[in-house]
């Protein structure tokens, strides 16, 4: 195919920019771009748009997304996942211990709605034409201004140990590092993603 769109299945760990430039390199496409940038700790399908197909990126919809969320409770990243090694918080294994299923929800439900979210230092996002991440590598944090997200629907799945999982329905745009200890900081917890996977993808 040389104008179209490809879905690609985006493996855990590999950058979206990372993901089409492996793409172009085994077909030898040269025109090619991506519809929808996915985390790096995310999987899920990832849409490769080819050749005259390129010219109509800005006109598709950028759908709502959902996704099943994993992430430790007790442990802290500074990046908010593991791309950085997380530091376990021991004391915190009690309250963890506690957590029942009823305030697990009552907790999820208070995030439904309008949802101003902080860029995360370890985003794709754009200070003065650069990424953060590549600030936040050299230990510069810059200033940033918080970004209105609607969440849609949140609904707990397991607490598996110290492992929660719950899945989330949101606008196109989440930073899914922050989103986790924002809920587990209501527990007096921290916490630190541990996998997403992205559940639909509609156009």
């Amino acid at each position: 195919m040389s104008n179209g769109i490809y879905l690609i299945d985006k493996k855990k760990f590999i950058t979206s920019s990372k993901t089409l430039a492996i793409f172009k390199n085994k077909t030898e496409i040269k025109k090619a771009g991506i519809f929808g940038v996915l985390d790096p700790l995310a999987t899920g399908i990832l849409p490769i748009v080819v050749g005259e197909a390129t010219k109509f990126i800005n006109y598709i919809p950028n759908n709502n997304k959902t996704y099943e969320v994993k992430c430790k409770l007790g442990v802290f990243s500074q990046c908010g996942d593991y791309e950085t090694e997380p530091v376990t918080f021991e004391n915190e294994i009690e309250i963890i211990n506690n957590l029942s299923i009823e305030v697990i929800e009552s907790t999820l439900k208070k995030f439904l709605g309008k949802y101003p979210q902080m860029p995360p230092m370890y985003s794709a996002s754009k200070h003065k034409g650069k990424p953060l991440y590549t600030y936040a590598r050299k230990n510069i944090t810059v200033k940033r201004e918080l970004k209105e997200r609607y969440i849609y629907d949140l609904k707990f799945i397991s607490l598996e140990g110290d492992i929660l999982t719950f899945k989330v329905t949101c606008s196109p745009v989440l930073y899914y590092e922050n989103f986790s200890p924002d809920i587990s900081r209501l527990w007096n917890l921290h916490s630190c993603l541990l996998n997403l996977k992205m559940q639909n993808r509609a156009f």
